[in-house]
């Protein structure tokens, strides 16, 4: 089974996607130490990783770049930035960014849409590079 560590300042947000993964058959674990999500990551040594930008403490980007000093795990940003020219460069590091406010507008249904086909994508990638 994929674990997937969601790191989301908003517990409203955090909690939804915990539990939209664990319906389509992921484990999910959310962080509550905002100040030092890594011991959590090496705990957990997830398979993927959902990550706010805009954080308490270190923004989502710190983090990331935390988390590829050790690991090349694939990280998805979620975030209510829709246009962050930061993001459009990480896209290029195989990073996707997932604009959460179409909450507002496509609704929530069409936004956990987006988030599982996401994750499935790099998941299904992911795997099939190792498998092959």
């Amino acid at each position: 089974m994929v674990n997937i560590l969601i790191v989301e300042d908003d517990a409203v947000i955090a909690r939804a996607l915990a539990g939209h993964l664990r319906k389509w058959g992921f484990e999910a674990c959310c962080a509550e130490d905002l100040s030092d999500i890594m011991p959590l990551f090496v705990k957990t040594a997830p398979q993927l990783v959902l990550l706010d930008i805009a954080l308490p403490f270190y923004s989502g980007f710190y983090w990331c770049a935390k988390i590829r000093e050790i690991s090349k795990v694939p990280v998805i940003f979620i975030s209510s930035a829709a246009d962050n020219m930061m993001t459009r460069l990480l896209a290029a590091l195989n990073l996707v960014n997932i604009p959460l406010t179409l909450l507002c507008t496509a609704g929530t249904v069409a936004v956990y849409a987006l988030v599982y086909a996401a994750v499935y994508a790099l998941t299904a990638r992911t795997y099939y590079r190792i498998v092959k």
